[in-house]
């Protein structure tokens, strides 16, 4: 009998270390499902499938596609990572927005300093190099801190790309970004808390849903995660 009963203890501890490795192994940061953003979805992103929606930002056959990752998820099983620099990728906002409050809300998530610049914004198409205009943003600068962006035209002296915390490695951040067409305000929230206010131009239509990795700093993988985009308008 007592043989019997040390058998079953090994036989729970077993099965127990395979149900862990299991779980680690299918999300190494498991957190709360995304909140749901306020009014009206208009394009809602997980990053489940492949990125045969998007596109390139740039007609520069140097820039590459980002890619889906498995390993490190917010929710579901996938997310958008950058396997090199001078990539990203672009898609058109359906209806485009131009009136009441435009947002953007996603999931952030670094594992490792990479010293580059990733950014997640809406945006009106232009003239520039890149292919936009209006640029409203938040992500990670080279010197591995958050940072929000704003331009309202290349080269403008009121354009701004701010650092505003440290980057806390392996948590996931919500961040989110509303412009109120009414009173002209660009509001940037980072966990529900608000991070900065400021009066802009109208960016007239926000057209364009972008995410960009630059050519400068590191190369390689920069272990940048994003997930659970919503772009909304209330």
């Amino acid at each position: 009998m007592r043989k019997s009963w040390m058998l079953y203890a090994i036989m729970a501890a077993v099965a127990l270390c395979v149900m862990v490795v299991s779980c680690s192994k299918k999300n190494t940061n498991p957190v709360k499902p995304p909140d749901q953003p306020p009014g009206n979805v208009i394009l809602s992103e997980g990053f489940e499938g492949d990125l045969s929606n998007y596109r390139q930002i740039t007609y520069d056959p140097a820039q590459g596609m980002m890619s889906i990752s498995t390993q490190h998820v917010h929710s579901g099983n996938g997310s958008l990572t950058s396997d090199s620099n001078n990539t990203g990728i672009k898609r058109g906002i359906s209806p485009s927005i131009d009136d009441s409050i435009a947002g953007l809300q996603f999931y952030l998530m670094a594992t490792k300093a990479a010293h580059t610049n990733f950014i997640v914004a809406i945006c009106r198409p232009g003239s520039s190099a890149n292919g936009l205009f209006t640029i409203i943003g938040m992500g990670i600068d080279k010197s591995d801190s958050l940072e929000y962006i704003y331009e309202n035209a290349p080269g403008d002296p009121i354009n701004e790309h701010k650092n505003f915390s440290a980057l806390t490695l392996n948590k996931w951040y919500k961040c989110k970004i509303e412009y109120d067409y009414s009173d002209t305000t660009l509001t940037y929230f980072l966990d529900n808390d608000t991070v900065y206010t400021r009066t802009t131009p109208s960016p007239m239509t926000l057209q364009t849903f972008v995410v960009m990795r630059d050519s400068l700093g590191a190369l390689g993988p920069s272990g940048y995660y994003i997930d659970d985009v919503a772009i909304y308008k209330r």
